[in-house]
């Protein structure tokens, strides 16, 4: 009678933990495609994660204008991030994509910049897609500059 709850007992926490485990990283899965997607939604990295180099972890944060450096004279923040690790050369272009809290105004034009010793330059050979509701703007990049920073401004 012993063994057979015991048995019992085995075989039940078996079959509870069955399914447990797997998942890794913060519990969440990304949509396919995405490479890394700031937690709160406004920023995501998307590609082929053959683009990503081995052995490379990339994450991405969304960030304000006061958590970055300033913007240079005649611009205006509009969304920015902090991806890293800094200095990533991807395997092949991948997106980064800004999801706008209001949309872009009719006419308004915006760029990629990404800040090179110290001063915010505009990403070049780069394409902005302004989503048709002017809520989301997506850029191809090649990589990641050295602070990880990039911005994109009203010009």
């Amino acid at each position: 009678m012993r063994v057979a709850i015991t048995t019992t007992l085995v075989l039940l926490v078996i079959m509870l933990t069955a399914g447990c485990g797997g998942g890794g990283g913060n519990g969440t899965s990304l949509p396919p495609g995405t490479l890394a997607q700031s937690t709160d939604g406004k920023v995501a990295i998307l590609g082929n994660a053959s683009a990503v180099p081995a052995g490379v972890s990339l994450s991405v944060q969304s960030k304000q204008a006061t958590q970055l450096s300033p913007a240079p004279s005649g611009t205006a923040f509009v969304a920015g991030a902090l991806v890293s690790p800094a200095n990533t050369v991807f395997n092949q272009p991948v997106t980064i994509k800004f999801i706008l809290s209001s949309p872009l105004a009719a006419g308004e034009d915006v760029d990629l910049f990404h800040v090179v010793s110290g001063n915010w330059l505009q990403v070049n050979g780069t394409v902005v897609n302004i989503a048709s509701d002017r809520l989301s703007v997506s850029v191809q990049i090649n990589r990641v500059s050295a602070d990880g920073q990039f911005a994109l401004l009203k010009i």
